[in-house]
């Protein structure tokens, strides 16, 4: 019985931390993506320094600048 055990919590932990890792992709932040990352079209993207996604989705910053806190900065 303790052997059938020890492979049921083995096989409980592996399914728990598969099943944790997706959740924490698929639930967290907007639109199923992590933290504080946001869906923008197919991607992930944290629009607070992305410069492409600067501040929201498709809002790039000029090429020299910088994207800090959601805003484009030279």
């Amino acid at each position: 019985m303790a052997r059938g055990f020890g492979r049921f919590a083995v096989w409980l932990v592996i399914g728990s931390t598969i099943a944790g890792g997706c959740s924490k992709d698929r639930d967290a932040g907007s639109g199923g993506c992590p933290g504080a990352e946001v869906h923008c079209g197919d991607e992930c993207v944290d629009t607070r320094t992305d410069t492409v996604h600067c501040g929201r989705c498709d809002h790039p910053c000029a090429t020299d600048q910088a994207c800090e806190a959601g805003t484009c900065v030279d």
